[in-house]
């Protein structure tokens, strides 16, 4: 009996378009990481050397997204790692009048091709900066002589707060409440965490009061700006919830802000205390949840709810 050879049988239609698939996935895999390692390449050894030769450039597309003067005093490229840095010395950002509104005597800004993409860095780092924060007498808000709010001459607050990460080590606050009509408080030893996301900003902020102020204090915030406001530093549209460790801290420095702020009065009380919305009769005012110790106050016609 002669032998004959029999053909493969096809492979059903739903194989073959699964067969395709993977194929193709697979390819695009693979060349998202060839670019990708094409893009660090150059970001190594093209980008980040050259960063140097662009400083007036920089400063020069710095100040006109921005809307202040930005000047810079000497580009340092680091390559110590995956993602390259780049450090600036004698950061300085003046406003319309030529005031100098902003000094950084150090920054570091690193690059990623991802961040760069978008337009982004992938994580800026200031080392022993002296900042001011001020609530104005009709309410507005400056960080450093920037305005935050829904306003045009908040640019560069906005972009630092589409910035991925953004951290601060060992610097210096001084806290201005004209608004209140107190006198200014100064922070040492400041360290500032913040994550921001396309409506998310998750931070925590570590300072040292002044003595007759307590211990060492721990704030931390998850917030979620409005969906439709172009504006990341206007907080009015913020919603989240913010966490305090206040440790032996005198309530009666705190008091005062909190009664013209939500109507709280607040006496006595330490440990971590975290804050956010609760609905309470026809009004969602704040509540405060104490732990670790007791506290006393009221909030509006609502008692604090206070726990150990």
């Amino acid at each position: 009996m002669p032998d004959t050879m029999s053909l493969p049988k096809p492979l059903p239609a739903g194989l073959r378009w699964y067969v395709r698939l993977s194929k193709w996935m697979l390819g695009l895999a693979l060349s998202f990481w060839v670019l990708l390692l094409l893009a660090s390449l150059a970001l190594h050894f093209l980008i980040v050397p050259r960063i140097i030769d662009w400083r007036t450039e920089i400063e020069d597309a710095a100040s006109k997204a921005w809307g202040v003067k930005v000047s810079i005093g000497q580009l340092t490229t680091v390559s110590d790692g995956l993602v390259p840095s780049v450090e600036v010395s004698d950061f300085v950002l003046r406003n319309a009048q030529d005031q100098e509104v902003l000094r950084l005597p150090k920054l570091r800004a690193s690059l990623s091709p991802a961040s760069l993409l978008s337009l982004k860095l992938e994580r800026i780092e200031l080392d022993a900066p002296e900042l001011e924060v001020r609530h104005n007498a009709d309410g507005s808000w400056q960080v450093a002589g920037l305005a935050l709010g829904a306003s045009d001459s908040t640019a560069f607050a906005d972009w630092l707060l589409r910035q991925p990460e953004f951290q601060i080590h060992q610097g210096r606050l001084r806290w201005v409440d004209d608004f209140n009509q107190q006198p200014a408080v100064a922070f040492s030893d400041v360290s500032l965490l913040m994550h921001n996301g396309l409506r998310s900003h998750e931070w925590r902020l570590d300072a040292t009061p002044p003595p007759e102020w307590g211990q060492r204090l721990s704030l931390q915030g998850q917030f979620k700006q409005a969906l439709l406001n172009r504006h990341a530093s206007d907080i009015s549209t913020w919603q989240g919830r913010l966490y305090a460790e206040m440790p032996q801290i005198d309530l009666a420095k705190l008091s005062i802000y909190g009664q013209a702020w939500r109507g709280v009065a607040l006496t006595q009380g330490q440990g971590w205390l975290p804050i956010g919305t609760v609905a309470c009769g026809d009004s969602r005012p704040w509540i405060w949840v104490c732990s670790k110790s007791s506290c006393n106050g009221r909030l509006r016609s609502c008692p604090l709810n206070c726990k150990r």
